[in-house]
């Protein structure tokens, strides 16, 4: 059963969280590959309901800005997706990038040392290390929603992602309007990945339109029925 404000029962946002783990398979191997280092990922957690209620503690301290790759979503479904990355976590994947390539950082980055490189002190990344967060995120989304396509048949797509660095208010400000956070129906994949030595953790928000909400969690509890022979 759905609760009051969800968009999911816990029975379809497990059946997501299946969709989504495959998608991470996908994911790991890209990464790997890109990234010229062992990947593995952990199983994600999926939550829904009011995006106020479904952003996580590590990405709402005020005193933390956190890295965000922003794109529309297009297709079936309408809106916005974010792949968002804490400061803390950021630091680890720079400091991973920095193993493989030291030009991805910048001087005053390398100077500073890894973790006092993430953007809450320099206020800035490297062109080299933005491109590859970029290009992090443009590989998560698009396995995520491969694997919709794939199970629900829902074809969306992406648009082409921008990269931004702020507090998570301000930029989800940017697409919705205040005052509406509690109210917009959200989807949250938390997704955990073995860098290396390093575990990254990152947030992928599916933020709808009021139109599309319903037609992305019909095609699920659709696709979740048409697997298990429920209603």
């Amino acid at each position: 059963m759905k609760q009051k404000g969800y968009i999911l029962s816990a029975e379809e946002e497990d059946f997501l969280r299946e969709m989504m783990s495959i998608g991470s398979g996908w994911a790991a191997t890209a990464l790997t590959q890109l990234l010229r280092t062992s990947v593995e990922t952990v199983i994600p957690r999926v939550k829904s309901g009011a995006l106020g209620a479904c952003l996580p503690s590590a990405i709402t301290d005020p005193g933390l800005p956190v890295s965000a790759v922003k794109m529309h979503m297009l297709g079936a479904c309408t809106g916005d997706i974010f792949f968002i990355i804490p400061a803390k976590e950021l630091a680890a994947l720079i400091h991973q990038l920095e193993l493989v390539s030291a030009e991805w950082l910048t001087a005053d980055m390398k100077s500073a040392g890894a973790v006092a490189g993430s953007p809450s002190q320099t206020g800035r990344l490297s062109e080299m290390a933005a491109s590859m967060i970029v290009e992090i995120g443009n590989i998560l989304v698009g396995v995520y929603l491969r694997a919709i396509y794939d199970f629900c048949r829902l074809s969306i797509v992406h648009s082409m992602p921008v990269m931004a660095t702020d507090m998570i208010q301000a930029l989800l400000d940017e697409s919705l309007a205040e005052g509406n956070l509690e109210d917009s129906g959200t989807i949250m994949v938390e997704s955990a990945f073995m860098v290396g030595a390093e575990q990254i953790i990152s947030y992928l928000l599916l933020v709808p339109s009021a139109e599309s909400v319903k037609v992305l969690a019909r095609s699920i509890t659709d696709a979740r029925a048409a697997c298990f022979g429920t209603e």
